[in-house]
This record gives structure tokens, C-alpha cells and sequence, in this order.
């Protein structure tokens, strides 16, 4: 009896070890595997605060077939953008984006620009320059 014990000791241990392999085989495949990601936007560009018109910068390089127009949400607070869009991760989004045009109910003024899926700020660019100088 002895020694069957010990045979189903050892069962389970084997079991147990090829079970935990498998797992953390899993979760390296998890990790170099590209999966799907949002659309993120990188930046916006303004003339000046005044501007109801933001020209987009999305983060998705040379795509298959044309982005849906963004979502716009507009609250006192913010304008939060998003691109309903899912691409596989990875590659090389710093050499070559697509634009997007969106025009808002009102002027940016003071409001922050927010990724709708991501919910990071996106950074906007007035190139207005008078705008930025005191007096101009």
C-alpha cells in the first residue's frame, strides 16, 4: 500500500507542475502576441481657443478602409473624441499617422480634449501664434 500512495503522490505533483507550465506559457504568448487595441488620438490642432474646429491626429498608420467619422462628446469641462475603430497593436504609429477633422457646437475656450476610449488627455496645438503673446 505503501508504495501506491506514493505513486498517486507523485500523480499530482506531476499534474500540478504540467498545469502551472501551461499557464505561464500562456501568459508569454499573452504578452508578444499583438492583440486589438482602440484607436487612440495623439494630438489636436487649433488655431486658437476660440476655434470650433480641431483637426485630429489618430494613432493608426496607413489603415485598410477609412475610420469612422469621431464621436464627439462636449461637456463645460472637456471634449472627449473617439474613433470606433480596433486595430491589432504594435508597429510604428511615430512615423506615420491619419488625421481627422471634427468641428464643435462651441468654441475649445478653456476645456481640456480627452480620448474617448482611452480617457488620456490628447495635447492641443494653437498655431495661432498671436493668440499665445500678451496683448496680440
Amino acid at each position: 500500500m505503501p508504495r501506491r500512495r506514493r505513486v498517486l503522490r507523485d500523480w499530482w505533483t506531476l499534474t500540478a507542475t504540467v498545469i502551472t507550465l501551461a499557464f505561464a506559457a500562456g501568459l508569454v504568448v499573452m504578452q508578444f502576441v499583438p492583440s486589438d487595441r482602440w484607436v487612440e488620438m495623439i494630438q489636436a490642432v487649433a488655431t486658437d481657443e476660440s476655434a470650433s474646429r480641431l483637426n485630429l491626429v489618430v494613432d493608426v498608420c496607413n489603415p485598410s478602409t477609412p475610420l469612422p467619422a469621431p464621436t464627439v462628446v462636449e461637456t463645460r469641462a472637456e471634449v472627449r473624441v473617439s474613433v470606433d475603430r480596433r486595430v491589432k497593436r504594435g508597429g510604428d504609429t511615430a512615423s506615420c499617422a491619419t488625421g481627422a477633422t471634427v468641428t464643435l457646437r462651441s468654441p475649445l475656450d478653456t476645456r481640456r480634449v480627452v480620448d474617448g476610449h482611452s480617457g488620456h488627455q490628447v495635447t492641443v496645438i494653437f498655431t495661432d501664434s498671436s493668440s499665445l503673446t500678451p496683448g496680440g
